[in-house]
């Protein structure tokens, strides 16, 4: 038996290979102990990881190469036929947008190696099944389409049109849709959200023309563009109105993950900036503005430690200001 053409022939049979570039971590550490022939090594390292993220297939593919070296006949064929069955499943999830993993499975991942692109994607997935749009928008929205590896770039695409759908935003939808059946015409999903998308934009065009001019607001309406007011709010450096904002959108939605994130962010950078204001007035000896400045800030985020201690030390300075006053 020819282990190095069984190995090969069996990966290009698959159609996919997962590309290597830029990986970090456990798995990398063990494709360069391979690449330099420490095999020992190698095979612990990925074997570690293989145990780690039981559905990543890309260990087990040098893995096989490992026991090829060793001539370990019955666990080169096991690797390969696990590369097989998780790079079907993996390509199934990335081509539907379901059937991820827990996001904490992923984030774990990119713990491990924080460039891997496809564990953005599918972290971006895994949040999509749990209809936390926003968080699921940030993740791609920090990558370039052509940073991605051209057979999961449709994947970027589609996770775009899913955001857009669930904003209800119908011509970004579309657009994104159609960009990823460009990419993959193999790939029915992206022609079967076309068709969705098309009919609630439909649906919702015909909603308003028979709506009433004065139709009352509902409670998911005055969600949305209370979070719509915050983001605004917050873009234009206006912390303590977003704030209030993304208050009002906790309140609305309680158990929305979106809106606490953004009030938790937006709190972080009022105190932030309040710090920043006690500063200056510290500069220009104005202690009770400091004061004030550095006791905001701690009432968005009670832990600023910096904001502690400036607060103690415009309190002494004020303390002395008056001493000095009196005398």
């Amino acid at each position: 038996m020819n282990l190095q053409r069984t190995a090969l022939g069996f990966a290009l049979a698959l159609g996919v290979f997962w590309s290597q570039a830029a990986l970090a971590g456990t798995l990398q550490d063990g494709i360069e102990a391979f690449e330099r022939r420490d095999i020992g090594r190698a095979t612990e390292l990925l074997e570690r990881y293989a145990r780690q993220f039981p559905k990543d297939p890309r260990p087990h593919y040098y893995l096989a190469k490992c026991y090829e070296t060793r001539v370990q006949v019955t666990k080169v064929e096991d690797a390969l036929r696990n590369y097989r069955q998780l790079s079907n499943e993996r390509t199934q999830v990335l081509r539907s947008l379901t059937g991820a993993e827990p996001d904490t499975v992923y984030d774990r991942m990119l713990k491990e190696d924080p460039n891997d692109l496809t564990a953005k994607l599918l972290l971006a997935i895994s949040l999509l099944e749990m209809k936390s749009f926003g968080l699921a928008e940030e993740i791609v929205a920090a990558m370039t389409p052509a940073s991605i590896p051209e057979e999961i770039r449709d994947t970027y695409y589609n996770i775009r049109g899913a955001v857009f759908t669930s904003r209800k935003e119908w011509d970004k939808a579309k657009e994104a849709y159609n960009q990823a059946w460009r990419l993959n015409y193999s790939n029915p999903h992206p022609r079967v959200k076309l068709q969705e998308v098309e009919k609630l934009a439909a649906e919702a065009q015909d909603a308003f023309d028979k709506a009433p001019i004065f139709a009352p607001v509902s409670a998911e309406q005055k969600y949305e563009m209370t979070l719509k007011l915050g983001k605004d709010l917050m873009a234009e450096g206006n912390f303590s109105g977003a704030v209030d904002a993304f208050n009002q959108a906790v309140e609305l939605q309680p158990t929305s993950a979106d809106a606490r994130r953004l009030l938790s962010e937006v709190k972080r950078r009022a105190a932030e900036h309040n710090y920043d204001q006690g500063i200056a007035f510290m500069r220009d000896q104005k202690y009770a503005n400091a004061y004030e400045a550095f006791h905001q800030a701690l009432q968005n985020d009670p832990n600023f430690t910096k904001a502690q201690i400036g607060l103690s030390e415009a309190k002494r300075l004020m303390d002395d200001e008056e001493r000095a006053l009196r005398q």
